[in-house]
């Protein structure tokens, strides 16, 4: 079976422009469609993946830049102690996309020992 060119290209989500939405996901992880076993030769995936931040309004600009990619190496969302020493909180997002701070609008909780994630909204964004 030969994978059609246009899913590689994503051509239906490249064209998608979420400054018009009405609504826009938080969070979302879903696998769409999978085909054969991970790992062989024939295997293909196709899965949704969104996460959110707030950042300030004067960076707007330099986030409009960032990849989605840029968001995800900012750490898994546990609260964590950098290399200064300094605690950070799991809802901050530290550095991200040229030095810009953030906020997370959506915590992921894991269950060790489990494949289970609880989701919570941040409660200074519910509070809002």
């Amino acid at each position: 079976m030969d994978p059609k060119k246009d899913w590689y290209e994503f051509k239906n989500l490249k064209r998608r422009g979420y400054d018009s939405q009405v609504w826009v996901s938080l969070r979302a992880h879903f696998t769409k469609e999978r085909e054969g076993e991970f790992g062989h030769v024939g295997f293909r995936e196709e899965y949704l993946s969104v996460g959110t931040i707030a950042v300030a309004v004067d960076q707007e600009a330099v986030v409009r830049t960032a990849d989605s990619q840029d968001i995800r190496d900012r750490g898994d969302g546990r609260p964590y102690v950098d290399g200064d020493g300094r605690y950070v909180r799991a809802e901050e997002v530290v550095g991200f996309h040229g030095g810009v701070d953030g906020v997370r609008l959506v915590l992921d909780q894991s269950i060790p020992g489990r494949d289970h994630q609880e989701w919570h909204l941040n409660q200074d964004f519910v509070l809002v």
